[in-house]
């Protein structure tokens, strides 16, 4: 299965530019740290983490970045982004293909935080990457929710991915909502194959 049929999105190589010009730097804003706290929340200071599309390091920054114990990896396709990043010694970041990462190994944590609507194939990267946890390692992924009035097609794309993670995982916990002023994500934890 490869999953919905997306809205039109920017060409990836427009984010190099938009990043270089600032247009994603409000997810660094208030509005964003709940759901960053809420992925925060489910990891610990030791897990080695996997950040797929981690944009300009707002998550490593809420983990405690250059002090974090654990490791971290960030994959993110925009090198301006990852040159924005406040990465520290000891934690890496990859400038390449999301839909593919370039990277091997297992890890504790692995984070797709409002990514699966970019992928080409989001359903196959979930399946690649869930099987790449540690044993007792878990696969966070957010999904923004917007209103049904405000961004239809957007709407119903997101909620064919979240159904198609149900179909995929049908015994995954139920997804966390996490809400703040006018805006609502999902947070959907789906532990180690295995695990639970």
């Amino acid at each position: 299965m490869t999953g919905p049929t997306r809205p039109v999105v920017a060409a990836r190589l427009g984010w190099e530019d938009e990043y270089r010009r600032g247009r994603w730097g409000y997810l660094a804003d208030a509005v964003e740290s709940a759901r960053y706290a809420a992925i925060a929340a489910h990891i610990g200071p030791t897990a080695l983490v996997l950040d797929v599309g981690c944009g300009a390091s707002v998550l490593y920054d809420v983990l405690g970045g250059p002090r974090r114990p654990g490791a971290y990896l960030g994959v993110d396709w925009s090198l301006a982004a990852l040159r924005s990043g406040g990465w520290g010694p000891g934690h890496g970041v990859v400038c390449g293909d999301v839909n593919d990462p370039p990277v091997r190994g297992r890890s504790d944590v692995i984070v797709l935080s409002e990514v699966l609507y970019y992928l080409d194939r989001p359903m196959d990267v979930v399946d690649r990457l869930h099987a790449s946890l540690t044993d007792h390692g878990v696969l966070l992924i957010t999904l923004y929710r917007p209103t049904v009035d405000r961004h239809p097609e957007w709407a119903r794309y997101i909620d064919a991915l979240a159904a198609g993670l149900l179909v995929r995982f049908p015994d995954m916990p139920p997804a966390e909502v996490v809400r703040t002023g006018r805006r609502t994500w999902t947070l959907h934890a789906l532990p180690a194959p295995g695990s639970g």
